[in-house]
């Protein structure tokens, strides 16, 4: 009995001792798990608090920002800057979009909401909804007075329709009168073909010689003009240009390419007119064609370049100045040539080019004072800027006008010095 009895208190004492190490291993658990997850939470807290304790990287960019603002200088455009409409006349170098401008309110007091609307968005991204507004409430003003902040207006960087007229203008005074200048060739040649050879008393070997003179240069005068009026016919129809990269501005091409041909043959006229050997030709035509050529890829640079290359075309323009004045003052070949035969001999008539003395100086001086004038135009216009492209198409067509219109006119209705002898003798057709 006292075994029995003693046997279930030891059952009693071991079940309760169970109980308490069970008790102990839950609590201890729960403050396990529960530790555990407060430590997760303090984590979670403290990395939470250390990511937005970084402020570095959401200030960053608003540091980065505004180092670029002061530390940059001029914006760069990212694009090619383009030709913008006249209801959006201002390209931003930053959206490669062009956008509309300002109108000052006490000019247009119904344009002054939207101006201050567009105003203040300093930001040249704003919200396409803002600028769409503004744009459909200036898009009716008659003029734009500024644009916003950062952009190019590109209103001067291309033709208006003043220019384009006067380049149709200029096609269809260059044409009539190639044709004239060319009629005027066919009939000095075909006068001077048809008497060769006769001396009749009515027409001369001089007087044939005196008409072979002419018929040359008259040539020369109708193909400049020809050529000049198809690269103005490829301006005025909108061709022959293209759109400079970093300003927008328009570069007309084809105009280079005209006085690429067009000028050496004004200057074997003149040198047709003056005797000039050979030697002086070839000189002048090199030389002018290195001065076209260096002018040509001096406008197409942007930069501070240019002007390097415009020098370059100015070192060889001088020498064409130069020839072309010291010609005018050392024409005095007078060897003579045989009446009948036209050959060189020591008595007899002089050479034709001596008749015609005061018409090499009167085309000397135009070609000289006209041709002076370019570099001008070059350094207001594609130098630097100041000239709008319509104010150089303008300028360019009256220079043209009279370097090569006027100067054809004189060549072709040249008359001898002192009226020595008749162009025309009786019976003769007139022009």
């Amino acid at each position: 009995m006292k075994l029995s009895f003693l046997f279930a208190l030891v059952a009693t004492a071991t079940a309760q001792s169970q109980d308490a190490q069970s008790q102990g291993a839950q609590s201890q658990g729960a403050q396990g798990a529960q530790g555990a997850q407060g430590g997760y939470g303090a984590q979670s807290a403290d990395a939470g608090d250390n990511y937005g304790s970084q402020q570095s990287y959401g200030e960053q960019p608003q540091a980065y920002a505004h180092e670029e603002h002061y530390s940059t200088g001029p914006v760069v455009a990212k694009c090619c800057v383009s030709v913008c409409p006249l209801e959006a006349p201002f390209f931003n170098p930053r959206t490669c979009a062009c956008v509309p401008g300002l109108v000052e309110a006490e000019h247009h007091e119904e344009y002054s909401q939207p101006q201050e609307s567009y105003g203040a968005q300093q930001s040249y991204g704003g919200e396409a909804q803002s600028q769409g507004s503004g744009y459909r409430k200036l898009q009716s003003a008659p003029e734009f007075t500024s644009g916003p902040r950062g952009t190019i207006d590109t209103r001067n960087m291309n033709i208006q329709r003043t220019g384009t007229i006067v380049l149709w203008v200029c096609f269809a005074i260059f044409f009539i009168l190639a044709c004239y200048y060319l009629k005027m060739f066919w009939w000095y040649f075909a006068i001077a073909d048809a008497a060769d050879g006769v001396v009749d008393g009515q027409l001369t070997p001089i007087n044939s010689a005196i008409f072979h003179f002419l018929a040359n240069p008259s040539l020369i005068a109708g193909c400049v003009c020809l050529i000049a009026s198809l690269a103005y016919l490829t301006m005025a129809t909108g061709n022959g240009w293209y759109t400079r990269c970093c300003d927008g501005r328009m570069f007309f091409y084809a105009r280079y390419i005209d006085w690429v041909v067009t000028t050496p043959l004004m200057l074997h006229a003149l040198c047709h007119f003056s005797n000039a050997p050979d030697e002086i030709w070839n000189f002048l035509f090199f030389s002018d064609i290195v001065m076209i050529i260096s002018g040509c890829i001096a406008s197409t640079i942007c930069g501070g370049e240019k002007w390097i290359f415009f020098g370059f075309s100015i070192l060889a323009f001088i020498p064409v100045l130069y020839y072309i004045c010291i010609l005018r003052d050392q024409i005095v070949d007078t060897t003579f040539f045989d009446p009948l035969t036209g050959l060189p001999t020591n008595q007899g008539q002089v050479l034709p080019f001596l008749w015609f003395y005061d018409t090499y100086s009167v085309i000397a001086d135009l070609t000289v004072v006209a041709w002076f004038m370019y570099p001008i135009v070059w350094i207001l216009a594609e130098g630097s800027g100041t000239l709008s492209v319509t104010g150089e198409a303008i300028v360019y067509a009256v220079l043209d006008l009279i370097s090569k219109g006027v100067f054809g006119w004189i060549i072709c209705n040249t008359q001898l010095k002192n009226n020595q002898i008749p162009i025309a003798a009786p019976g003769m057709p007139n022009p």
